[in-house]
């Protein structure tokens, strides 16, 4: 359980490391798995997933921190984002880029 209160800014980070995804991560993390399949048609994304070791052991297709689907996340924009391009017209045209939310959640390393 959450200690009563507000936390402070200190706790945020191993709280999010802990709780299971928010609402607003689980859904980042839908929309990239689907952009991933998209990109990566004929691909296993769990067999993609799992090339990655998580120290626990246990597979990285299953996320159930924010932290681990944050990573997650970070991992599927790397290979997504191929045109910078892209990128800079969507900074021109005024609006947030996506492969920014991931630092406002936060939890990616």
């Amino acid at each position: 359980l959450l200690p009563p209160g507000e936390p402070d800014v200190k706790q945020i980070k191993p709280m999010m490391q802990k709780l299971p995804p928010h609402e607003a991560i689980a859904a980042l993390f839908a929309n990239r798995c689907a952009k991933w399949r998209e990109a990566n048609p004929g691909d296993d994304w769990s067999a993609w997933a799992d090339s990655e070791q998580i120290a626990c052991g246990k597979r990285a297709s299953c996320p159930t921190t924010c932290a681990e689907m944050a990573r997650l996340i970070a991992r599927m924009e790397a290979e997504l984002v191929t045109d910078d391009a892209a990128a800079d017209q969507s900074a021109d045209e005024g609006t947030d880029d996506e492969r920014c939310v991931i630092a406002k959640i936060g939890g990616a390393k």
